[in-house]
């Protein structure tokens, strides 16, 4: 017998083959081992697992409807999955409403199959490197833009600082106002050495998570007109975490405050961070009417928080439970592999 992929099968009324050719008859008999003959009743001659998903399109085709699905299924004696596709044409009566029968076209779509989980592996390896260049290119151009801060102007601004209290003094009055620009430049350099410490990604092999957070809510709490509290109490430094992850949880946090500061209408804020066994988790809640959930998933930061979340195995959504509420949760392993789901 000479084998083809393409089988086809013609059912009656009753549900039973009326015809069935040669290939039809190789995959049922040679591939799924199972006994086919005029006459029988195809499902219930199906394997186990496929008989309500042949059933029910059957039914549809004797409906009226075109049906188009596919099956799994082992080939004997392999472990190995092999697909069938198929299609069931619905054979109306030439007189009167009705169907007379239903065409049954079927072949193998294992190398398709095949062939598609290959190209969807390569696709997903090769959004799993953009993102992840895209991260690293990030990362490095904040190092650089802090170094550059610390070691351009905030040297500057200390010179400065310096040659102003060795300045000679000539007069009280001249003297108080060396003073007063002195703190001006002391906090100056305060401010920027905080900046630099919030852009760095080196910064959090000296200055926890809690404390940066900590530093970025109380700045935010003094400069706007917004409440923010902040709950780091469950967040354990004594669980050992990757540096890249627990940056992408940083990251997250001050976007996602600078989001709130920019787009909402928030006048009350509440952050809880916390460290489980496995994960990082972080909770924003504000009485915001404004934001809008679809619009703000075009916005390409908040993607980019979407994509580095899942990179790293992680997730990030935002809902809004109410009209006068906004939630937005992200969860971060502390270790683990590289995932590849993309946005």
């Amino acid at each position: 017998m000479q084998q083809t992929d393409e089988g086809f099968v013609i059912l009656n009324a009753a549900r039973r083959i009326i015809y069935i050719n040669d290939a039809a008859m190789d995959i049922f008999a040679n591939r799924l081992g199972l006994a086919i003959e005029l006459d029988a009743l195809l499902v219930d001659r199906m394997p186990f697992h496929a008989r309500e998903l042949f059933a029910m399109h059957v039914e549809r085709a004797f409906d009226g409807q075109v049906r188009a699905f596919e099956v799994e299924y082992r080939m004997q004696n392999s472990q190995e999955m092999h697909w069938l596709s198929v299609s069931a044409f619905p054979i109306r009566k030439e007189e009167g409403d009705g169907i007379q029968a239903v065409a049954l076209d079927i072949h193998e779509v294992t190398a398709e199959r095949q062939l598609k989980k290959k190209f969807e592996v390569l696709q997903l390896q090769r959004k799993k490197e953009v993102v992840g260049a895209v991260i690293q290119h990030m990362e490095a151009d904040r190092r650089e833009i802090a170094t550059t801060l610390h070691e351009n102007i905030n040297q500057v601004l200390t010179a400065a600082k310096i040659m102003l209290e060795n300045m000679p003094c000539i007069s009280k009055e001249l003297e108080c106002y060396t003073q007063r620009v002195s703190s001006i430049i002391s906090a100056s350099v305060n401010e920027l050495n905080k900046l630099c410490n919030n852009i760095n990604p080196d910064t959090l092999n000296h200055i926890s998570l809690v404390s940066l957070v900590e530093d970025i809510v109380h700045r935010v709490s003094r400069e706007k007109n917004i409440a923010i509290h902040f709950d780091g109490s469950g967040y354990l430094d004594i669980l050992e975490k990757n540096p890249a992850h627990e940056l992408t949880m940083l990251r997250i946090i001050q976007e996602c405050i600078y989001r709130i500061l920019t787009l909402s209408n928030a006048t009350k804020v509440s952050i809880v961070l916390e460290s489980l066994d496995y994960n990082m988790h972080v909770e924003m809640v504000c009485n915001d009417e404004r934001m809008q959930v679809p619009e703000l998933k075009k916005d390409i930061a908040i993607l980019n928080l979407y994509n580095r979340s899942a990179h790293y195995g992680g997730s990030f959504r935002m809902e809004r439970p109410s009209n006068r509420e906004f939630v937005i949760v992200a969860t971060i392993p502390n270790h683990g592999q590289v995932d590849t789901r993309v946005n």
